[in-house]
């Protein structure tokens, strides 16, 4: 029986024989790093073992470029993004994050004050963007980098721009899930003498890894396959996304400053992992395509049903790669939807919740509103135009 994953990107047999050929040849890092850099218009690419380790690396070239401390970051964000600054020993500002498009409140926004800055991070969610080019601009006038987020947003564009194109870093995350599964992440830049100050040459690139992970993730995520693990994982009681996630360094999160990250080596994705990730990378557009048609038929078919609010999109957004499809319910019935689509073989979920994400909701309401009410929909290329209307059909059931 078919049961539909949250979020996924295929790997095929011939993405994992690559991988291997890669790291026969030693060569798979190099290659990727030079793929990864001239999609981003011909930035430089550095790839890290988790998105917490791109995260902590990207913040100390920051401050290589800064005498400021302070990092503005949206409330409801990725505790990754929080741990990599609190662990490249920055403090975090939080702004506000609107529920109606998952960016930043932007009249909390205009209330900070940028001179005292280092940095701001659009951390951008599911593939939508942030109003970049504004807060770019408030950026330049304060003198505070500009670091894009684009671990879901691979592919999105914003005023004809490539997401990641726009700041003065961008991070990727290669974890389970997002374009480019392999584990990992990295940082892209035009900065690079600032990241090889920070890195001296010190980077090692580990043998081997990750190659069981990525054939079980080959077999699991089939919708036939997915089915047999939800239910060994419910027998046994298994958090999934503790046990089984890429990104270690949340494993035993229970809140933004409290994490235990395991180990610190700034370390590069291994050639294997690189070798699946270039082959993923030249399929991406295809994947890109059957997210949006999935997204779109989505759109459609909940933008009429009583109870689901869909989340507006930033007026410069053109092409939007969804990574997973976002929308928001009552806080008193987000669960019951969950429970009722997964009774029907569809993987929903609410976002950081599990990491222990609390917010002050008289401080932060906007973020306390999306962690109460939000849920993302499967609209990834294991889901067919009929997948896609069983869950538009389906929540619209359980909300009438």
């Amino acid at each position: 029986m078919r049961f539909l994953a949250a979020a996924v990107t295929p790997v095929a047999w011939a993405d994992l024989a690559r991988g291997v050929r890669a790291a026969a040849a030693r060569d798979g890092v190099a290659e990727f790093e030079r793929a990864l850099g001239a999609y981003f218009g011909g930035a430089r690419a550095f790839t890290f073992g988790s998105l917490m380790r791109s995260v902590k690396a990207c913040m100390m070239a920051v401050r290589e470029t800064s005498t400021r401390r302070r990092v503005v970051l949206s409330r409801y964000s990725c505790p990754s993004f929080a741990h990599g600054i609190l662990a490249a020993g920055l403090e975090i500002e939080y702004c506000d994050t609107d529920p109606r498009t998952l960016a930043f409140d932007m009249d909390c926004f205009r209330r900070i004050d940028l001179s005292r800055a280092c940095a701001v991070v659009c951390a951008n969610l599911f593939g939508l963007a942030y109003p970049v080019r504004d807060i770019a601009a408030a950026c330049r006038a304060g003198g505070a980098a500009l670091v894009e987020g684009v671990d879901y947003g691979i592919g999105t564009e914003s005023g004809g721009a490539r997401l990641g194109t726009l700041g003065d870093f961008a991070i990727l995350n290669f974890q389970e899930g997002k374009a480019l599964p392999i584990g990992g992440g990295a940082v892209i830049t035009r900065h690079a003498d600032a990241m090889e100050r920070v890195l001296e040459g010190s980077r090692r690139r580990p043998r081997g890894r990750r190659m069981l992970m990525l054939a079980a993730f080959r077999i699991l995520t089939n919708p036939h396959a997915y089915g047999l693990f939800i239910r060994a994982a419910q027998t046994g009681k298994i958090n999934l996304r503790r046990r089984f996630s890429m990104e270690d360094t949340i494993r035993k999160t229970r809140a933004e400053y409290d994490y235990a990250p395991e180990g610190g080596a700034l370390d590069s994705v291994s050639d294997f992992q690189a070798g699946v990730g270039a082959a993923l990378l030249e399929k991406l557009e295809r994947h890109i395509e059957a997210r949006r048609r999935n997204a779109a038929i989505l759109e459609e078919a909940l933008g009429g049903v009583r109870g689901v609010e869909l989340i507006e999109r930033d007026p410069g957004l053109g092409k939007t790669h969804y990574i997973r499809y976002p929308c928001l319910v009552a806080a008193a019935r987000r669960d019951g939807l969950i429970a009722h689509l997964h009774r029907r073989r569809i993987e929903a979920s609410w976002m950081y919740v599990d990491q222990g994400m609390k917010v002050d909701a008289a401080r932060f309401p906007g973020a306390q509103r999306i962690r109460d009410c939000l849920v993302t929909l499967p609209c990834h290329p294991h889901v067919t135009a009929g997948d896609a209307r069983r869950i538009a059909q389906a929540t619209a059931e359980f909300l009438a």
